[in-house]
């Protein structure tokens, strides 16, 4: 079953307004008064008051802890910006809810369409295709033709997947730390390179020999659920790979990453690293066992995205998020900043400085 969220007024904590919002301007002058002064101005109009921000989630909606979460907070905070008026968002809880839910919002009054995940690419270039007067954003894909009224959101989270990388390889005890994916298309695999290659160049620099399971870069090959719901085979696979040796888990597979969790609750001294959103605020049931979590901007992405359309300054440009510009990062270690040892910080926060100033190269097949 689907679900459509429509939201008259929104206000709250989750507000991460840009700076070009600015501050409300001042009180307009009365009529009378710039009768005065021998000037009569219109009364400003509000810009956002007939503009509307709809979404249409991926599988396991605004509430799956994970990237459709995190772009819907987007929408939520422009609303809460005062950029947009009513946003709607319909819930997708599989594929083949895709194309009804994009047509249904086509058919609304739509300022600008937010779809999120690789997997509605093809429903959304059909869709803007066919409807070239509407406006587009889509987050996690990007095509090599450009589409004039569809905006790519996308981001090179293989680079702050290093940085994990290699922060699980000088953490772990057992010298064998684990990752696998929910479904296995780029925006899975490209978390799994970047935190192969980071525990590579832990071993390089320290001259260790921490193991991988469940990825290998170079065959592009691992363990996968098959898709984002199957929360028994990902229970599953998280014990296997705690068995083969693993006490660090980097689960790329949106809500199923809480089976990694429930599976390091079970194995002493295994900890997890969350994916997309800071898993220390979005499972807070698990605050005890995440290391840190990989990061993307989506929200703020969605955000602005929505407020330049608002805004009348639409643009097909991608948006592509780095370390650089700060569209991908690390969260905090929050419980285990006593743990982690400030050499490895530091250590850490010297490779981020050398990724973003070009000498150290992180590849990946999946990158934008």
């Amino acid at each position: 079953m689907k679900k459509t969220y429509r939201l008259a007024a929104l206000a709250g904590a989750m507000a991460l307004a840009i700076a070009a919002c600015g501050e409300a301007p001042e009180d307009e002058a009365t009529p009378e008064e710039t009768a005065d002064e021998g000037t009569t101005e219109e009364p400003a109009e509000e810009p956002a008051a007939d503009f509307v921000g709809c979404m249409v989630t991926d599988e396991g909606g605004v509430d799956d802890k994970s990237f459709n979460q995190s772009a819907y907070e987007g929408l939520v905070a422009a609303a809460d910006a005062g950029v947009i008026g009513e946003p709607r968002v319909v819930e997708s809880t599989a594929a083949a809810d895709f194309e009804p839910n994009v047509q249904s919002m086509v058919a609304e009054d739509c300022g600008i369409i937010v779809t999120v995940g690789f997997l509605l690419a093809d429903t959304t270039q059909a869709a803007a295709e066919a409807n070239p007067e509407e406006q587009f954003a889509i987050v996690d894909f990007i095509w090599e033709d450009p589409i004039d009224n569809v905006k790519p959101l996308v981001f090179n989270t293989h680079e702050a997947a290093f940085l994990a990388g290699y922060v699980a390889a000088g953490f772990t005890e057992t010298g064998t730390v684990g990752t696998w994916g929910g479904l296995k298309i780029p925006t899975v695999t490209i978390f799994m390179d970047g935190f192969y290659d980071g525990v590579q160049h832990y071993n390089e620099v320290h001259d260790t020999d921490v193991n991988v399971v469940g990825w290998d870069k170079e065959s592009q090959d691992g363990q996968f659920v098959g898709d984002f719901s199957n929360t028994t085979l990902a229970l599953q696979i998280s014990e296997n790979l705690i068995d083969a040796g693993a006490d660090i888990l980097l689960p790329v597979a949106g809500p199923l990453g809480e089976q990694a969790a429930i599976a390091a609750r079970d194995a002493e001294g295994t900890s997890v690293i969350w994916v997309d959103v800071d898993g220390y605020e979005t499972v807070p049931d698990y605050n005890d066992l995440i290391l840190t979590s990989v990061l993307k901007g989506i929200a703020v992405a969605v955000e602005t995205a929505v407020t330049e359309a608002a805004g009348g300054s639409f643009s097909n440009e991608p948006f592509i998020g780095t370390l650089e510009n700060e569209g991908v990062g690390i969260a905090p270690f929050h419980d285990f900043e006593d743990q982690v040892p400030q050499e490895l910080k530091d250590e850490v926060e010297q490779i981020r400085q050398q990724i973003v100033s070009g000498e150290i190269t992180v590849e990946s097949d999946a990158a934008f």
